[in-house]
């Protein structure tokens, strides 16, 4: 996949380097990219940070860019993995929920899709929800009772990513719930069928 970033995503990408790096550690980005950090114009980190997302861009090196930051900066995972995730995003399945304007759309996992691991991620996107307001969803599995999985943020965009669905049987249902606060159901999902050979 090559990622190419919209301005406002270049612009969120910019406010990172400046604020989660000293010149220290871009200097050190850099070297890790191969690019020489004292041939990027400009003066200072700020205009070197804006050069090297540019250069980046312009040597189709933005996946790698972000990948590397990642690896320098795991606490910055989730943030850059959020923008990967919306730039990869392709919806496989739509789910209806109990509220007829809100659909969640899965990348993963899918219906009656056969898994071979024991834990597994879940994401996807999900469309209808009232613009006010802060959205997360919570996975839920069942088998003979109902287990609550992970949980993740909904961004503005829609986009969520559990990290971890636990899959210890062969056969699982697994449905979404969204919620705005502790108890606070907004909507809740069909079931799917995972199987876990």
């Amino acid at each position: 996949m090559t990622v190419q970033l919209t301005s406002e995503e270049q612009k969120e990408l910019y406010r990172l380097l400046n604020s989660h790096f000293n010149e220290s550690e871009l200097q050190d980005l850099c070297f890790n990219l191969d690019v020489d950090f004292e041939n990027l114009p400009g003066m200072g980190k700020k205009d070197r940070a804006r050069e090297l997302i540019l250069r980046c861009k312009r040597h189709a090196l933005t996946e790698v860019l972000l990948t590397e930051l990642m690896e320098m900066r795991p606490d910055l995972r989730v943030t850059v993995e959020r923008l990967l995730l919306r730039k990869s995003l392709e919806v496989k399945q739509w789910l209806e929920t109990d509220q007829a304007n809100i659909r969640i759309g899965l990348s993963f996992p899918t219906d009656m899709q056969v898994i071979h691991e024991p834990v597994i991620p879940a994401f996807g996107r999900i469309v209808g929800l009232p613009e006010e307001g802060n959205y997360w969803v919570v996975g839920y599995v069942l088998t003979d009772i109902e287990y609550e999985q992970g949980g993740s943020d909904i961004d503005e965009e829609g986009c969520w990513k559990i990290d971890a669905i636990h899959l210890g049987a062969a056969t699982h249902r697994f449905f979404l719930r969204i919620f705005t606060g502790p108890g606070n159901r907004v909507a809740e999902s069909n079931e799917i069928t995972i199987v876990r050979r």
